[in-house]
């Protein structure tokens, strides 16, 4: 009989270790892949949880953005691309569009050029593709004339000037496009495809007197975000409005991640003399701010706890060398139809 209870104890032990396993095995998997700009390529690192003793590290990452016996994710390719500031993801997650030589290409992740979707233009930047992958929106400019927003399929067809504009970003719905003008300073407008009207965006009245740009929506449109005096978390619906950084910090290129679980966003360093620098990822966790009212809380990867005047810390800090920008990957399993 004791024989007996201790094999069923074994197997009840095995069959626990293995659930336990595939829980880690699924939290890994549900942590964002981002593909990094930096220096000419593009570096596509898997984001890992922390083990306790990582948490508590406070080794510094090094420029090439290995975090030195407190890593928090793991390199899965480089690519080279060439002088871009600017990249967005396929559906897929599996090609690259590259505002290039004024041009769209369209790229593998070798680096190789698939096609060119529209070219012709002095400089181009800043592509955004619709939440059904059918379509991309990107800002161009021609020498003598004005940066404007331009609308074509992922096939090459169809291509269309939409406004005098720029940082476009599509509404989670397809519906409407948001974009800046400069007059007296960045405005934020949003552009409805069907009607072709056009509305100011005025999103918090805290917003009304200071600069808001390079917004950012998320999937399912419960938040959205700016670049202004720090970055601004908004909640559409309760209005609730969190602020993450200062005034040491100048911050932009801030996405969702999608389920939007995540919040990236470079952030440089000011310095009246330098300009900005010392370009760092950042990356928060967007349900502490929803369940605390603001309170985005976390451990920075490299131990220096570099939050916001309100004490909010980032879960991921990662340096790269000359980083321009970084994109969330799309799931591999969750390609639009």
């Amino acid at each position: 009989m004791m024989g007996n209870n201790k094999a069923v104890f074994s197997s009840v032990f095995v069959v626990a270790a293995l659930l336990a396993a595939g829980r880690a095995s699924q939290a890994a998997e549900d942590l964002p892949q981002i593909g990094v700009l930096h220096g000419g390529k593009i570096t596509v690192i898997q984001l890992q949880r922390p083990s306790p003793a990582r948490a508590t590290s406070t080794e510094k990452p090094s420029h090439d953005g290995d975090e030195k016996g407190a890593s928090r994710f793991d390199v899965v390719r480089t690519f080279p691309v060439g002088a871009v500031e600017t990249f967005a993801w396929t559906p897929d997650g599996r090609h690259v569009l590259l505002p290039r030589d004024g041009a769209i290409l369209l790229c593998d992740l070798e680096g190789t050029i698939v096609r060119a979707l529209c070219k012709g233009w002095t400089w181009t930047r800043k592509p955004k593709v619709s939440p059904d992958g059918h379509w991309l929106v990107f800002v161009a400019f021609r020498k003598g004339g004005m940066p404007k927003l331009w609308r074509v399929n992922l096939d090459g067809n169809k291509l269309r000037e939409l406004i005098g504009g720029h940082e476009p970003e599509i509404s989670p719905d397809g519906r409407s496009v948001y974009f800046e003008q400069y007059t007296q300073g960045p405005h934020l407008y949003r552009l409805d495809l069907a009607s072709g009207e056009v509305n100011d965006v005025k999103a918090h009245d805290m917003l009304e007197f200071q600069p808001a740009h390079n917004i950012a929506l998320s999937c399912d449109g419960r938040w959205m975000s700016f670049a202004g005096n720090g970055v601004q978390l908004l909640q559409r619906s309760g209005g609730t409005l969190v602020t993450i950084g200062n005034s040491e910090f100048r911050e932009d290129h801030s996405q969702f991640a999608c389920p939007p679980d995540w919040l990236l966003f470079r952030r440089r360093t000011r310095d009246m003399s330098k300009g900005p620098h010392d370009p760092r990822l950042m990356v928060f966790d967007v349900r502490d701010a929803g369940r605390s009212h603001g309170a985005v809380r976390g451990v920075a990867s490299d131990g220096e706890q570099p939050g916001d005047s309100n004490g909010r810390s980032p879960r991921w800090i990662i340096r790269f060398p000359d980083l321009m920008q970084a994109r969330f990957r799309p799931r591999l399993d969750r390609a639009p139809d």
